[in-house]
């Protein structure tokens, strides 16, 4: 399942002047966001999920 991308730099695009924004680096895993929620009518099911540094919440 893909992952939404979150990262605070523009890795494509273009500026508002038209110009092309060159891309000057990967994607980290650390700017990946979650998978989708898909919410559903049903009982409750919490996950855990591994954050960074080891931890979980």
């Amino acid at each position: 399942m893909p992952v939404n991308y979150h990262g605070k730099v523009p890795l494509r695009g273009r500026t508002p002047t038209g110009a092309k924004i060159k891309r000057f680096r990967k994607k980290r895993k650390y700017e990946m966001g979650g998978p989708p929620a898909s919410t559903r009518l049903g009982p409750r099911k919490i996950k855990v999920v591994r954050t960074k540094g080891g931890g979980r919440k």
